[in-house]
Protein backbone atom coordinates (compact mmCIF):
# COMPACT_ATOMS: atom_id res chain seq x y z
CA UNK A 1 0.00 0.00 0.00
CA UNK A 2 1.25 3.11 -0.52
CA UNK A 3 1.83 5.76 2.20
CA UNK A 4 -0.18 8.48 0.53
CA UNK A 5 -2.94 6.24 1.42
CA UNK A 6 -1.71 4.93 5.18
CA UNK A 7 -0.75 8.30 6.29
CA UNK A 8 -2.23 11.13 3.88
CA UNK A 9 -0.80 13.81 2.26
CA UNK A 10 -0.67 17.72 2.67
CA UNK A 11 -4.01 17.70 4.41
CA UNK A 12 -3.07 19.88 7.16
CA UNK A 13 -1.23 19.89 10.21
CA UNK A 14 0.50 17.04 10.82
CA UNK A 15 -0.04 15.30 7.58
CA UNK A 16 2.38 14.11 5.34
CA UNK A 17 3.98 16.14 2.69
CA UNK A 18 3.30 15.03 -0.72
CA UNK A 19 7.58 14.55 -1.37
CA UNK A 20 7.92 12.88 1.31
CA UNK A 21 5.59 10.77 0.29
CA UNK A 22 7.09 9.86 -2.85
CA UNK A 23 10.58 9.36 -1.14
CA UNK A 24 9.04 6.95 1.17
CA UNK A 25 7.55 4.99 -1.52
CA UNK A 26 10.47 5.08 -3.63
CA UNK A 27 12.94 3.93 -0.95
CA UNK A 28 10.04 1.60 0.94
CA UNK A 29 11.12 3.24 4.62
CA UNK A 30 8.11 2.63 7.14
CA UNK A 31 9.69 3.88 9.99
CA UNK A 32 8.09 6.21 11.87
CA UNK A 33 11.14 8.46 13.05
CA UNK A 34 12.79 8.83 9.35
CA UNK A 35 9.41 9.63 8.16
CA UNK A 36 8.84 12.66 10.92
CA UNK A 37 11.92 13.49 10.90
CA UNK A 38 11.92 13.54 7.00
CA UNK A 39 8.45 15.68 6.91
CA UNK A 40 9.85 18.36 9.03
CA UNK A 41 12.67 18.65 7.25
CA UNK A 42 10.55 19.43 4.04
CA UNK A 43 8.15 21.17 4.99
CA UNK A 44 10.52 23.44 6.65
CA UNK A 45 12.94 23.95 2.99
CA UNK A 46 9.40 24.97 1.48
CA UNK A 47 8.71 27.20 4.61
CA UNK A 48 11.16 29.23 4.01
CA UNK A 49 11.64 29.44 0.53
CA UNK A 50 14.43 26.11 -0.54
CA UNK A 51 12.45 23.85 -1.59
CA UNK A 52 12.65 25.02 -5.28
CA UNK A 53 16.46 26.00 -5.12
CA UNK A 54 17.18 22.14 -4.56
CA UNK A 55 18.70 19.62 -7.30
CA UNK A 56 19.35 16.61 -4.90
CA UNK A 57 19.00 15.96 -1.81
CA UNK A 58 20.40 13.08 -0.65
CA UNK A 59 19.21 12.39 3.71
CA UNK A 60 21.10 9.07 3.62
CA UNK A 61 18.25 7.23 6.02
CA UNK A 62 17.09 3.39 6.20
CA UNK A 63 20.86 1.99 6.74
CA UNK A 64 21.40 0.45 3.22
CA UNK A 65 22.46 1.07 -0.09
CA UNK A 66 18.95 0.86 -1.82
CA UNK A 67 17.61 3.67 0.56
CA UNK A 68 20.78 5.97 -0.13
CA UNK A 69 20.61 6.34 -3.27
CA UNK A 70 17.15 8.53 -3.77
CA UNK A 71 17.16 11.78 -4.17
CA UNK A 72 14.77 13.45 -1.89
CA UNK A 73 13.68 16.18 -4.72
CA UNK A 74 13.22 14.06 -7.05
CA UNK A 75 13.15 10.16 -6.19
CA UNK A 76 12.74 8.21 -9.72
CA UNK A 77 15.57 5.81 -10.09
CA UNK A 78 17.27 7.18 -13.20
CA UNK A 79 20.58 9.51 -13.66
CA UNK A 80 18.37 12.32 -14.94
CA UNK A 81 16.54 12.49 -11.61
CA UNK A 82 20.07 11.80 -10.12
CA UNK A 83 20.11 8.90 -7.49
CA UNK A 84 23.18 8.01 -6.26
CA UNK A 85 25.29 5.17 -7.57
CA UNK A 86 27.89 3.39 -5.35
CA UNK A 87 31.07 3.03 -6.29
CA UNK A 88 34.14 0.70 -4.22
CA UNK A 89 33.58 0.14 -0.95
CA UNK A 90 31.01 2.02 1.04
CA UNK A 91 29.70 0.98 3.92
CA UNK A 92 25.82 1.70 4.77
CA UNK A 93 24.26 1.94 8.19
CA UNK A 94 21.55 4.20 9.80
CA UNK A 95 24.03 7.12 10.36
CA UNK A 96 24.94 6.98 6.91
CA UNK A 97 26.74 5.99 4.06
CA UNK A 98 31.01 5.42 4.42
CA UNK A 99 33.92 5.44 2.01
CA UNK A 100 36.78 3.43 2.76
CA UNK A 101 39.25 6.17 1.78
CA UNK A 102 40.36 4.39 -1.26
CA UNK A 103 38.14 3.54 -3.79
CA UNK A 104 34.58 4.39 -2.29
CA UNK A 105 32.56 7.18 -4.20
CA UNK A 106 29.09 7.74 -5.43
CA UNK A 107 27.98 9.56 -8.54
CA UNK A 108 25.42 12.53 -7.86
CA UNK A 109 24.97 12.41 -12.05
CA UNK A 110 25.16 16.34 -11.31
CA UNK A 111 26.98 17.93 -13.93
CA UNK A 112 27.49 21.76 -12.67
CA UNK A 113 28.03 23.04 -16.65
CA UNK A 114 24.28 21.77 -17.41
CA UNK A 115 22.46 21.36 -14.36
CA UNK A 116 23.67 24.55 -12.19
CA UNK A 117 24.49 27.73 -13.33
CA UNK A 118 27.81 29.74 -13.17
CA UNK A 119 26.81 31.99 -10.70
CA UNK A 120 23.93 30.16 -9.09
CA UNK A 121 25.40 26.66 -7.03
CA UNK A 122 25.42 25.04 -3.95
CA UNK A 123 26.92 22.09 -2.65
CA UNK A 124 27.27 21.41 0.88
CA UNK A 125 27.85 17.96 3.20
CA UNK A 126 26.78 17.20 6.77
CA UNK A 127 30.01 14.56 7.65
CA UNK A 128 29.21 12.17 10.69
CA UNK A 129 32.82 10.70 11.44
CA UNK A 130 35.94 13.44 12.45
CA UNK A 131 38.68 11.14 10.50
CA UNK A 132 41.82 13.12 9.72
CA UNK A 133 42.35 14.92 6.49
CA UNK A 134 44.92 13.23 4.26
CA UNK A 135 46.84 15.23 1.33
CA UNK A 136 44.91 14.91 -1.97
CA UNK A 137 41.65 14.00 -0.53
CA UNK A 138 38.25 16.18 -0.46
CA UNK A 139 34.87 15.85 0.42
CA UNK A 140 33.32 16.10 -2.87
CA UNK A 141 33.84 17.46 -6.18
CA UNK A 142 34.21 18.03 -9.76
CA UNK A 143 37.39 19.52 -12.25
CA UNK A 144 37.56 20.06 -15.78
CA UNK A 145 41.26 19.10 -17.46
CA UNK A 146 43.98 20.90 -15.94
CA UNK A 147 41.51 22.22 -13.38
CA UNK A 148 40.68 25.67 -15.61
CA UNK A 149 37.19 25.22 -13.11
CA UNK A 150 35.88 23.25 -10.18
CA UNK A 151 33.46 23.12 -7.84
CA UNK A 152 34.99 21.30 -4.44
CA UNK A 153 35.04 20.95 -0.58
CA UNK A 154 37.08 19.34 2.46
CA UNK A 155 35.99 20.36 5.65
CA UNK A 156 39.60 19.56 7.55
CA UNK A 157 42.58 18.78 5.37
CA UNK A 158 45.61 17.25 6.26
CA UNK A 159 46.53 20.53 7.34
CA UNK A 160 44.04 21.13 9.15
CA UNK A 161 42.65 23.86 6.87
CA UNK A 162 38.95 24.05 5.13
CA UNK A 163 39.23 24.61 1.11
CA UNK A 164 37.36 24.76 -1.89
CA UNK A 165 36.42 26.30 -4.66
CA UNK A 166 32.82 27.36 -6.73
CA UNK A 167 33.18 27.45 -10.64
CA UNK A 168 36.30 29.09 -10.41
CA UNK A 169 39.95 27.71 -10.64
CA UNK A 170 41.47 28.68 -7.94
CA UNK A 171 42.18 26.77 -4.42
CA UNK A 172 40.23 29.20 -1.68
CA UNK A 173 41.26 28.47 1.74
CA UNK A 174 38.27 29.86 3.71
CA UNK A 175 39.60 27.99 7.67
CA UNK A 176 42.39 27.33 9.49
CA UNK A 177 42.88 25.37 12.88
CA UNK A 178 39.82 22.95 11.67
CA UNK A 179 39.94 20.10 13.84
CA UNK A 180 36.98 18.57 13.34
CA UNK A 181 35.44 17.28 10.21
CA UNK A 182 31.81 16.44 11.67
CA UNK A 183 28.72 18.54 11.49
CA UNK A 184 27.90 20.87 7.88
CA UNK A 185 29.89 22.69 5.30
CA UNK A 186 29.99 23.25 2.01
CA UNK A 187 30.15 26.19 -0.83
CA UNK A 188 27.67 28.67 -2.49
CA UNK A 189 28.09 31.37 -5.13
CA UNK A 190 25.74 33.69 -5.51
CA UNK A 191 27.42 36.46 -8.00
CA UNK A 192 30.71 36.46 -10.15
CA UNK A 193 32.64 38.50 -7.55
CA UNK A 194 32.91 36.11 -4.95
CA UNK A 195 31.38 32.82 -3.05
CA UNK A 196 31.14 32.04 0.50
CA UNK A 197 31.99 29.26 2.51
CA UNK A 198 29.48 28.24 5.36
CA UNK A 199 30.57 25.60 8.49
CA UNK A 200 29.09 24.66 11.80
CA UNK A 201 28.66 28.29 12.88
CA UNK A 202 30.07 30.54 10.87
CA UNK A 203 30.63 32.32 7.30
CA UNK A 204 33.74 33.14 4.67
CA UNK A 205 34.09 34.63 1.76
CA UNK A 206 36.35 34.45 -0.88
CA UNK A 207 36.83 36.92 -3.31
CA UNK A 208 37.03 34.93 -6.74
CA UNK A 209 35.98 35.32 -10.19
CA UNK A 210 33.74 33.39 -11.47
CA UNK A 211 34.64 31.10 -14.61
CA UNK A 212 32.20 28.07 -16.75
CA UNK A 213 31.04 25.29 -14.19
CA UNK A 214 33.14 22.16 -15.20
CA UNK A 215 31.33 19.89 -17.33
CA UNK A 216 32.03 16.68 -15.20
CA UNK A 217 30.15 15.12 -12.63
CA UNK A 218 29.90 16.17 -8.85
CA UNK A 219 31.37 12.56 -6.79
CA UNK A 220 31.05 12.54 -3.20
CA UNK A 221 33.48 10.75 -0.70
CA UNK A 222 36.09 11.74 -3.66
CA UNK A 223 36.19 14.22 -6.50
CA UNK A 224 36.47 13.75 -10.39
CA UNK A 225 39.58 14.80 -11.91
CA UNK A 226 37.99 15.26 -15.41
CA UNK A 227 36.82 12.07 -15.46
CA UNK A 228 38.85 9.17 -12.74
CA UNK A 229 37.35 9.19 -9.18
CA UNK A 230 40.92 10.42 -7.07
CA UNK A 231 41.07 11.62 -3.55
CA UNK A 232 39.09 9.25 -1.62
CA UNK A 233 37.82 10.00 1.76
CA UNK A 234 37.00 7.38 4.59
CA UNK A 235 34.09 10.05 6.26
CA UNK A 236 31.10 9.13 6.77
CA UNK A 237 28.19 11.21 4.97
CA UNK A 238 24.82 11.75 6.50
CA UNK A 239 23.33 14.46 3.88
CA UNK A 240 24.29 16.45 0.98
CA UNK A 241 22.66 19.00 -0.93
CA UNK A 242 23.10 20.25 -4.30
CA UNK A 243 21.68 23.35 -6.04
CA UNK A 244 20.88 26.73 -6.49
CA UNK A 245 22.83 29.70 -4.89
CA UNK A 246 22.22 30.32 -1.42
CA UNK A 247 22.66 33.83 0.04
CA UNK A 248 24.53 33.73 3.40
CA UNK A 249 20.79 34.10 5.41
CA UNK A 250 19.48 31.04 3.23
CA UNK A 251 22.33 28.98 3.95
CA UNK A 252 22.38 29.48 7.85
CA UNK A 253 18.40 28.74 7.28
CA UNK A 254 19.37 25.02 5.69
CA UNK A 255 21.84 24.55 7.97
CA UNK A 256 19.72 24.64 10.74
CA UNK A 257 17.33 22.63 9.14
CA UNK A 258 19.92 19.87 8.33
CA UNK A 259 20.93 20.18 12.15
CA UNK A 260 17.65 19.55 13.21
CA UNK A 261 17.35 16.39 11.13
CA UNK A 262 20.56 14.86 12.21
CA UNK A 263 19.20 15.64 15.73
CA UNK A 264 15.54 14.16 14.68
CA UNK A 265 17.00 10.68 13.21
CA UNK A 266 19.15 10.50 16.57
CA UNK A 267 22.34 10.84 14.99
Amino acid sequence: MSVFATYGVLAGSGKLDADVAAFLTATGITDATIRNALNTFVKGLKLNGLWTKAKAIYPFVGGTAFTHKWNLKDPRDLDAAFRLVFNGTVTHSSAGATGNGTNGYYNTFVNPSTNLAQNSASAFVYQGTNTAGVNGTLDFGCYNVGGTSRIYYIKRSAANNTQGACNNAVNNLAFTGTTDARGFGGITRTSSASFLFVNESTTATAIVTSASPPNFNIYGMCYNNAGTATGFTNRTHAFMWLGDGLTATEAGTLRTLVNTLQSNLGR
